[in-house]
């Protein structure tokens, strides 16, 4: 259900998402935390790449990238960006991140990228299955990058709170999932803590890093409030690269991001 919600969503996601006053700040604080990991040597495999934003920008640093999204529109929509670029090295597939090993029998990468909450949409039975299968993708001391939505956002535990929503407060800690819908498709989104990341992944991989993404960045679905108060939004994304190397702040924020290395 996930790609039918999102090839519904394709042709809207950059106006409403990546070219937001909230997506390109909490893009920016992605691009600082990654960008030492992206070097002209490194053979990357992006999972849920949307309409391509970030293999765009991957593409210029590394030797190769294959973007994957399981959604056909998605791809449509990245695939028609890059007429308009100079990187061969780039290569946009149609690809559900459950059975990349079947797409990818001998391929082996250095990274796997996975920006804002795409494994969000998977439960923890199927997270520990993926940790295996991203392992056998990558090459030794390969990492995975992920981008991911925590249990405890602080701004948006204040904001139901001051609209009287309480239960809507907590939702983040459901672990049956919350029900969430885009367009006329609805699906669950799982939220997991670091330590949680840390637990399921145990196996094959150790933590190496992990930095807080939109701590002072509101959620975007307040993108319509902050727009319209530029001096605010300069304020909140100039605290923003303050908490940068705060770990502890992670799960608080809207989003987290982790390195993980292969053992």
């Amino acid at each position: 259900m996930q790609a039918a919600a999102f090839d519904q969503y394709a042709n809207d996601y950059d106006s409403h998402f990546t070219n937001s006053v909230i997506g390109v700040a909490q893009r920016n604080r992605v691009k600082a935390f990654t960008q030492k990991y992206f070097t002209k040597s490194s053979s990357v495999l992006e999972i849920n790449c949307g309409s391509g934003e970030d293999a765009l920008w991957i593409a210029t640093k590394v030797k190769n990238i294959i973007a994957t999204d399981a959604s056909i529109e998605m791809i449509k929509v990245a695939k028609n960006k890059t007429q308009h670029s100079a990187n061969n090295n780039l290569q946009f597939i149609k690809g559900d991140f459950n059975k990349l090993e079947t797409i990818f029998l001998t391929d082996r990468f250095d990274i796997i990228f996975s920006n804002f909450a795409g494994l969000n949409c998977v439960s923890e039975t199927e997270l520990k299955k993926l940790s295996n299968h991203f392992s056998n993708l990558l090459n030794e001391q390969g990492k995975l990058l992920l981008v991911l939505m925590g249990t405890k956002c602080w701004l948006e535990k204040l904001y139901f709170m001051y609209k009287g929503e309480t239960a809507k407060s907590k939702r983040r800690t459901q672990k049956s999932g919350v029900p969430t819908q885009i367009e006329n498709a609805s699906f669950l989104t799982f939220y997991y803590s670091p330590d949680q990341i840390k637990a399921l992944f145990k196996p094959e991989f150790i933590v190496k890093e992990i930095k807080p993404i939109g701590y002072f960045i509101p959620p975007s679905y307040l993108e319509s409030f902050i727009a319209k108060k530029p001096l605010l939004a300069k304020l909140l994304f100039s605290l923003e690269k303050r908490v940068a190397h705060f770990s502890w702040m992670a799960n608080r924020a809207d989003h987290y991001f982790i390195c993980l290395e292969k053992k």
